[in-house]
């Protein structure tokens, strides 16, 4: 059986610290006066304070006795309870939004897609747009703490991350619970204050700065203006946009290892394969198929794909579409908040389809099987999975392309869309969908985007390892 109240007493630690940012927009309403925003947070942050207070006394006699299956049950039940408590806000404010809209908002936002219901960002007001930005910036580290102390460890295998080397954390969850949560926090933080003090250093107005790093770090894309043209004005300001995007790409430990002079380049293969394989792209982008990007344009565009944030300055060329989509499939390192399949799935299937072929013709031999190094190996039980989440991936497509297929969408639109929502990337004029009003998508489109969007950043497997302990309960 699923500890449901070891479970409930982390949601509630999960409230307060939406409560802390909801008092945070409250006293930004309040200095800026943005009188239309007092009540709604006021409103919220009661709600998410009772409920957390609520859920905090009710488990907290519960909470050592944590399974690695109650663990994942959290993981889940988070990206769904989180973002209903953060839509709130949006709610309850003046301009209308239906509870649907505004929760599908927010998980748009919480899980760093960033689809939007608001189609002229001019007529909301400034802390609104503040509270977006922190929608993502939370779900970016909500999905680290998920990543590095539950999916990504050896022990669950959901994502990939178990098998590159990093600073994962083990031990009783509880114990470790607090202190990584706030290793990771402060990490994360550090992050964001390198890219918004980078953006100050190329003069972008500082509070579309902000708003933009809490978009990057969390590999985002909802922005603080109707299209990116309006908050980078300059090629140098574009240089930095495009130098920052590298860091959501990166492993998550890998400037902080760096500052910390405890860098080492073999911890870290699976970065610079996924930067030699920009590099290569935006190579024969360059030389060989279009003449119609400058190369730091190519950087950017392919950055911003393999990244998962999918936002971009300038209209694209729509012929190269399917391919920068495509690249939102391959995602960034396996300890990053992208997306995607990953690196190291790509890299140990492609190894292991070798290994296999080569075995027909010397079946004697004992071929090796490291990841990217001599320190990782991977076993027959990580192909399988890999393996897994390639099909459920390509069923999970099939579905919502179906799904979305009912809509007042074509068959290209609809399958651009899937690829999107399963990447969590933002529809921009990369993959030529800009044009898409997500207010006329019906309710049951709507439903299968915030489920989808949830299964894109989870992986559709956790949701089977659930069901299965659920139903084999002795």
């Amino acid at each position: 059986m699923i500890n449901i109240r070891g479970v409930i007493y982390y949601l509630g630690v999960y409230s307060f610290v939406i409560s802390f940012f909801l008092i945070i927009n409250y006293l930004y309403s309040l200095y800026f006066q943005f009188n239309l925003g007092f009540d709604s947070y006021l409103i919220s942050f009661v709600v998410s304070s009772v409920l957390g207070i609520f859920f905090f006394l009710l488990g907290k006699k519960n909470k050592l006795n944590i399974s690695y299956f109650d663990q994942l049950f959290l993981v889940i039940i988070g990206f769904f309870y989180l973002p209903l408590v953060m839509s709130l806000p949006i709610y309850f404010s003046n301009y209308n939004f239906s509870f649907l809209n505004s929760y599908f908002e927010t998980v748009s936002g919480f899980t760093s897609t960033g689809f939007t219901i608001i189609q002229n960002i001019y007529n909301i007001d400034e802390s609104l747009i503040l509270w977006r930005s922190s929608i993502q910036w939370l779900g970016g580290i909500y999905f680290f703490i998920s990543l590095i102390s539950i999916l990504g460890t050896s022990r669950v295998k959901i994502k990939a991350a178990y098998l590159v080397p990093s600073e994962f954390f083990g031990g009783n969850f509880y114990n470790n619970f607090f202190v990584n949560s706030f290793k990771i926090f402060l990490i994360y933080f550090a992050g964001t204050i390198l890219i918004f003090s980078l953006y100050m250093v190329s003069d972008i107005r500082f509070f579309n700065g902000f708003n933009l790093a809490m978009s990057v770090i969390s590999s985002g894309g909802f922005l603080s203006e109707n299209s990116l043209n309006k908050i980078i004005r300059n090629d140098f300001q574009f240089f930095i946009l495009t130098l920052t995007f590298l860091i959501p790409l990166f492993n998550f430990f890998f400037f902080y290892k760096i500052i910390l002079r405890k860098f080492k380049y073999l911890d870290y293969f699976e970065d610079f394969y996924n930067f030699l394989f920009v590099c290569f792209v935006v190579f024969i982008l360059y030389f060989f198929i279009t003449n119609e990007e400058n190369i730091l344009s190519l950087f950017f565009i392919t950055l911003s794909s393999v990244a998962n944030i999918g936002i971009n300055v300038e209209s694209s060329n729509p012929d190269l579409s399917f391919l920068f989509l495509l690249l939102t499939i391959i995602g960034g390192s396996s300890v990053s908040v992208t997306s995607g399949f990953k690196t190291s799935r790509i890299y140990l299937l492609l190894k292991f389809s070798v290994n296999e072929m080569a075995k027909l013709v010397k079946p004697m031999n004992v071929f090796n099987q490291n990841m990217f190094s001599k320190i990782s190996k991977f076993n027959d039980q990580d192909v399988k999975n890999a393996f897994l989440v390639f099909l459920f991936f390509i069923l999970m497509l099939f579905l919502l392309t179906s799904f979305l297929s009912f809509e007042n969408l074509n068959i290209d639109k609809s399958f651009k869309l899937a690829i999107l929502t399963l990447t969590n990337t933002v529809n921009s004029n990369i993959f030529d969908l800009s044009n898409i009003n997500f207010n006329l998508i019906s309710i049951f489109g709507k439903i299968s985007l915030i489920f989808f969007m949830i299964v894109g950043k989870v992986e559709f497997i956790a949701f089977l390892l659930i069901i299965k302990r659920i139903f084999n309960r002795d």
